[in-house]
């Protein structure tokens, strides 16, 4: 499949040049590296090697899931997690644990701090929450004691059914004083969340809005308002087999800072452009060796929704010639290709051939293999365009 960055019109102003420091960014895209420059450590568990694949970190809801070492993000409750998922179905288990992260994960994992990010589904109770059918339960506590949760209704984010074939994108942002989510770069409006229906608004910092938390988060003795421990995508943190979660997770980002509206939604953005179709599988680019044509791409990126044409250079390759493209190197000779005006037909090397060639493009002088007018053998991966989602319509607590 060919890899191709395909940009709106009018989009590409720099206004998403300006963000904060990633404290953790792992795509789990056919890799566990950490991309902020911060070394974090992700270790995969129960699955096999395959399960890292071109459409993110699979899970089998059997037993797999993925930890990352424990590093300080949460200590002063400014922090944004964001993080791209797409459903098979339901387990079976009433909730199914996509982010956990807990200070202990002993018989104490609820007096202590943590946060959790997890879905009910509706065939299996959708939480008990007050808004009936699945939903996203943010739920978090602080080290004092003061707990914090809301859910999301699914269905806000089209069918169960459209679910299951597209991607979902969900952004949580904390401070002391608020919590704001966001799905799909748009900020959820508040008259959308819903609440655990056995758990007293008196309980509930976010209750009845979570935008004002009542109280706010505090410190302990400590000084640190949160304190969480090793962290776990894909299952709960104390690897309870019914909190498993069944589907994909892509595009784990951490931020040790509270997003802007403008910031989340250029993390949607640059998702969108990373990601595959769930099965990945892409109209226009089918998963073989065939070649394609540079033409055949304009054509792609003219077909898909709000996309006009094929991205230029300065997108692919942000810090130039020998740095790492738009997203990280692909492995292997990969050509993709771009636009420049008054020229057809030119290229740019987004893998790592072994020439130290990243950035380097046909105009001037390399070459994709085979000669101009067409791009190698890519192998399956992530398309750049971007493919928005359809619009279709035991811990022995039943709220964990």
């Amino acid at each position: 499949m060919g890899w191709v960055l395909c940009c709106p019109l009018g989009e590409l102003d720099g206004t998403c040049l300006s963000m904060p420091d990633r404290a953790c960014d792992i795509t789990f895209l056919e890799s566990l590296e950490d991309r902020s420059g911060n070394n974090r450590v992700a270790t995969h568990t129960g699955g096999n090697a395959e399960e890292i694949g071109p459409t993110g970190a699979h899970f089998d809801g059997n037993g797999d899931y993925l930890t990352i070492a424990d590093f300080d993000y949460e200590s002063d409750a400014v922090f944004s997690v964001s993080f791209w998922f797409t459903k098979e179905g339901c387990t079976g288990g009433i909730y199914e644990y996509m982010y956990s992260d807990h200070k202990s994960v002993t018989g104490t994992m609820w007096d202590l701090p943590y946060l959790d990010i997890y879905i009910g589904c509706e065939v299996a109770g959708g939480g008990w929450s007050t808004l009936g059918g699945s939903v996203v339960r943010y739920w978090m506590r602080d080290t004092t004691g003061t707990e914090a949760m809301m859910d999301w209704p699914l269905a806000d984010a089209g069918s169960f059914d459209a679910i299951t074939a597209t991607w979902v994108h969900i952004i949580l942002v904390v401070s002391p004083t608020s919590i704001v989510t966001y799905e799909d770069g748009t900020r959820v409006p508040e008259s959308q969340y819903g609440y655990y229906g056995s758990l007293a608004e008196a309980a509930n910092a976010a209750a009845p809005s979570p935008h004002i938390l009542t109280p706010p988060f505090r410190s302990d003795e400590s000084g640190k308002i949160f304190d969480f421990g090793e962290l776990h995508v894909g299952g709960r943190a104390d690897h309870n087999d019914q909190r498993r979660f069944l589907g994909h997770i892509a595009l784990l980002l951490i931020f040790h800072a509270d997003l802007t509206a403008s910031q989340a939604s250029c993390v949607f953005e640059e998702g969108e452009m990373l990601l595959p179709h769930p099965t990945g599988i892409t109209s226009g680019f089918q998963n073989t060796d065939e070649w394609t044509t540079w033409g055949a791409a304009m054509d792609w990126c003219a077909a898909q929704e709000d996309a006009t044409e094929l991205c230029t250079l300065d997108v692919y390759c942000p810090d130039g010639v020998r740095a790492d493209p738009f997203g990280g190197a692909r492995t292997g000779d990969r050509w993709a290709p771009y636009l420049i005006e008054g020229r057809l037909n030119t290229w740019v090397q987004v893998g790592m051939s072994g020439r130290n060639d990243r950035c380097q493009t046909s105009v001037g002088g390399w070459q994709p293999p085979r000669g101009s007018g067409t791009m190698g053998d890519v192998r399956r991966h992530q398309p750049g365009c971007a493919l928005r989602r359809s619009n279709a319509d035991g811990c022995g607590r039943a709220d964990r």
